[in-house]
């Protein structure tokens, strides 16, 4: 949701980081594995917002569902991308010219994820008309696109559309953040508000969430923000999406 940025900004005692991705705290509990995941389990993980300590049920629900995404078919990808099916080609063909394009200087698939979450996250905007109707469903890849805005299904979906072109394993999900009144300590009871993702870069998973990097918001007919973003959120590793993010629903892409 696009008003959790003010939220986690209220619900930290620290200032505000909008560059660059911190070093969690080093103190390890145990070490855990996963498909695609390997990593050292520690107390404390720095966010963007500050350094909070883990809740060990959310790491373990998200170590799970990491390890059983459902695979849609093909008629369900196609969806993704456009409500008329005799289309998909033509949105294909969109999507990997504009891929080429936000990619042309990348070196890695890391850097190519990067830079495809840094787009999507800076040219769309998060729509409050969408959100505002009470509805959290999947809004298609030509949709976004076409009108520049959405929600953060939209954002999700758009960012796995563009991975998938660009040859990039990776991953939509949905569930429960810190915002909309639940802090990080309250992550358990949050209720399924958000969709982001992970794509798979050097043998690992790396997290991104497209709609907390942008400060891009359309109402009324108007655009607002653009001076800022939250490029954290562009590369993030699991325990961080651990303090912010508890997966209900994983989908490999």
């Amino acid at each position: 949701m696009k008003r959790i940025l003010t939220k986690l900004l209220l619900s930290s005692s620290l200032l505000l980081c909008s560059c660059g991705t911190a070093e969690p705290a080093a103190e390890t509990v145990s070490s855990v594995t996963a498909e695609g995941i390997s990593v050292q389990k520690q107390k404390m993980y720095t966010t963007a917002y500050g350094t909070f300590p883990l809740i060990d049920s959310i790491w373990e629900n998200n170590m799970h569902m990491m390890a059983v995404p459902s695979e849609p078919g093909e008629e369900l990808m196609i969806s993704y991308l456009t409500d008329d099916p005799e289309r998909a080609e033509d949105v294909h063909r969109q999507l990997r010219e504009l891929v080429g394009e936000i990619t042309a200087e990348c070196a890695s698939d890391e850097e190519r994820g990067r830079a495809i979450a840094m787009w999507v996250g800076t040219n769309i905007s998060y729509d409050f008309g969408f959100a505002d109707d009470g509805r959290f469903e999947m809004m298609t890849a030509e949709r976004v696109l076409t009108l520049r805005r959405g929600t953060c299904t939209g954002f999700a979906n758009l960012f796995s559309c563009l991975c998938t072109e660009a040859g990039i394993d990776n991953l939509f999900m949905a569930g429960g953040t810190a915002s909309d009144g639940y802090g990080r300590a309250q992550l358990e009871a949050a209720p399924a508000n958000h969709a982001w993702n992970a794509f798979y870069a050097d043998g690992e998973w790396h997290f991104a969430d497209p709609t907390w990097i942008s400060d891009l918001s359309y109402e009324d007919g108007k655009i607002f923000g653009g001076g800022k973003c939250l490029d954290y959120y562009a590369d993030f590793d699991f325990g961080g999406m651990c303090i912010e993010h508890r997966i209900d629903r994983i989908e490999r892409r």
